[in-house]
């Protein structure tokens, strides 16, 4: 081979191999393309079927649809654990006066003792009561029975004075059943001017008391009946024929579910006025659903005595009743229901005196027309001041509280199945492009409207 032969043949070799090279590396980069592309569809299947989240979604997207449904409805939640806390109750209290009954009391009937409220007018004469110096002949609408020995029909100037120490009495509290009595009797003609009272005290759950200068300084009291008798006991007052006579008619009165209050002077027992708060016409019905519905233990907690209580009780349906509770007593009602039951407590009330309850229980719902610092404390306000709307949004709760679970339960199994078909576990018998597994997680997502809110509430409450 001549060296012309050798160096062409030495070229031709170099040039060869350098083509090999080239085309061995080309085809390197492609295959780590290729396995690049390849780990990134599987990485983005996996992406698209975990992310969002199913599972971090089920919680939210049903608070979210029931806390929407809840407003339609009237019924602020304060909370998203309040929804929770309503699902799992085990008892709840209802408050008697404008929760169970409309709270809007009307004076029924009233008696007195003719004697006692003549007495103290021979004591201190009073112009205003004097048959032959009052302006205007005395008329009221309601039905005064006297008490007395002999007395048939209660003299004018005697039932002018009872009615006028009693709106004197009232008319500087604040309380419902004083509004009540006091609008009452200003449609009352002929009776004295109305008096400021001095030294007033409202005794808290029991009544007010405050002192009379046109009686020459007696201290009158009108309250409950427990307000009089712990005033008796405490000065060992014996009782006479006359106010024997008003007990036992206020005591019919009571055992027919009215609420009695009972003024007395100075120790002397004068009267008493009956007052019915007629009964709400659902309460029954809610009554009946909160225990057969939704399995609740159904209480009824009252500062009423305990023969009106337990008559407005029987007549709804509620079997356990708590009567002439304070404040404080039925904060610690509820504390004794959640310790004896173990489990949570949920309080219905509108008035002053549930705020303590209101706080306490484990959820608070508050009617809308109620004292300001009810609503503030509770958990829940209904608007619509309706007891059936506490039914409904109780209904509306529970079936958060399922489907929040359901939603749970597919978002575990479509992950649990998906992920490792997403993941290429199966591949390539089953393989879950991209695309496909977006269109599945859209699909299949857990979502707050999969129950139909309106299905959740009862027939009754469903407007």
């Amino acid at each position: 081979m001549t060296p012309d032969e050798h160096a062409d043949h030495t070229t031709s070799d170099h040039w060869h191999g350098g083509s090999h090279g080239a085309t061995q590396g080309q085809a390197d980069s492609g295959l780590t393309s290729l396995k690049l592309l390849f780990a990134m569809k599987f990485g983005m299947s996996v992406l698209m079927i975990a992310c969002p989240c199913a599972m971090g979604l089920a919680t939210p997207m049903a608070v979210m649809v029931a806390t929407s449904v809840a407003v339609k409805r009237g019924c602020l939640v304060k909370s998203a654990s309040s929804l929770e806390s309503s699902a799992r109750l085990g008892a709840i209290v209802l408050d008697k006066t404008g929760t169970v009954t409309e709270g809007v009391p009307s004076v029924q009937a009233a008696a007195c003792i003719p004697e006692a409220i003549q007495h103290l007018l021979d004591r201190f004469p009073f112009p205003g009561c004097n048959p032959a110096t009052s302006g205007q002949p005395f008329l009221s609408g309601i039905p005064m029975t006297p008490m007395g020995t002999g007395n048939t029909v209660t003299p004018s100037h005697v039932e002018a004075l009872f009615w006028w120490l009693l709106r004197t009495l009232e008319s500087a509290s604040d309380h419902p059943i004083a509004k009540c009595v006091v609008a009452a009797l200003d449609e009352t003609q002929g009776l004295p001017v109305l008096a400021a009272p001095s030294n007033f005290e409202c005794i808290n759950g029991r009544g007010v008391q405050c002192v009379v200068e046109q009686l020459g300084g007696c201290t009158a009291r009108v309250g409950n009946l427990s307000f009089y008798e712990e005033t008796r006991h405490s000065l060992n007052k014996a009782e006479t024929q006359a106010s024997q006579k008003l007990m036992a008619w206020i005591s019919d009165l009571q055992q027919h579910g009215h609420t009695v209050v009972v003024m007395h002077v100075d120790l002397q027992l004068l009267g008493a006025v009956a007052l019915r708060d007629p009964i709400r016409d659902d309460a029954e019905w809610v009554v009946r659903y909160l225990t057969n519905k939704l399995g609740l233990e159904v209480w009824m907690c009252s500062g009423d005595n305990a023969a009106t209580a337990q008559s407005v009780a029987d007549e709804v349906g509620i079997q356990h009743v708590v009567a002439e509770a304070l404040p404080l007593t039925k904060s610690q009602c509820i504390q004794q229901l959640q310790q004896r039951t173990g489990q949570r407590v949920g309080f219905v009330g509108d008035g002053i005196n549930d705020a303590p309850a209101l706080a306490e229980a484990d959820v608070g719902i508050a009617l809308g027309v109620g004292a300001q610092i009810a609503i503030e404390a509770a958990d829940v306000t209904l608007l619509r001041s309706e007891l059936s709307e506490c039914v409904a949004f109780l209904a509306l709760s529970k079936a958060t509280f399922r489907t929040v679970l359901l939603n749970f339960f597919w978002a575990f199994c479509f992950n649990f199945v998906m992920l490792p078909i997403a993941a290429g576990v199966f591949y390539p018998s089953v393989h879950v492009p991209p695309l496909a597994a977006g269109i599945a997680m859209e699909l299949l997502m857990p979502r707050g409207n999969f129950f139909n809110a309106a299905s959740a509430l009862p027939r009754s409450c469903a407007a």
